[in-house]
């Protein structure tokens, strides 16, 4: 699977990211060239033929969920507190007692199907904040997890979303 991704942030620190994400996987073939305003291109290759490290991934994430509770601080159709015309698509949340990489909780994303099955990740980074980070999609339909994908490939914002079925 390739993916180019827009970002402005340090290929060191972006590398290390994607490498905690995704443990074993080989990453290849990972590129960058500068472009206007310091917006790096990057030209990623993931080799997704580890079966086995895609499960135990997956199955991870899903012990985590069974620890944590999901908490709802952002209802669909809310505005963010900093940026008011930001507006969130789906309700928008955390899963409490967790820890990400900037320190606060992991971010989760509810969707309108029944259950609460992770069917997606999305891997994102901002420019503005000079971070990058980890949500989850729970119960997303695909019309869903289309919207969770706008809203992050916006403004200083880029995301690449994985589903869950594509990696199974």
């Amino acid at each position: 699977m390739e993916y180019f991704i827009p970002v402005r942030i340090d290929m060191p620190i972006l590398y290390a990211v994607l490498l905690r994400l995704f443990g074993e996987y080989q990453l290849s073939n990972i590129n960058a060239t500068i472009h206007r305003f310091n917006i790096f291109f990057i030209r990623m290759r993931i080799n997704m033929n580890n079966v086995n490290v895609n499960s135990s991934f997956w199955t991870a994430l899903d012990e985590l969920m069974d620890k944590c509770e999901v908490t709802i601080d952002r209802l669909k159709g809310s505005c963010h507190p900093n940026w008011p015309d930001l507006v969130y698509p789906l309700d928008y949340g955390y899963l409490a007692g967790s820890k990400s990489g900037d320190g606060n909780e992991i971010d989760v994303w509810l969707g309108s199907m029944p259950g609460r099955e992770l069917v997606a990740i999305a891997i994102t980074v901002d420019a503005f904040k000079s971070d990058s980070e980890i949500k989850l999609l729970i119960g997303c339909t695909e019309e869903e997890i289309a919207l969770v994908s706008g809203f992050h490939n916006s403004g200083c914002q880029r995301a690449l979303v994985i589903r869950r079925d594509i990696i199974k």
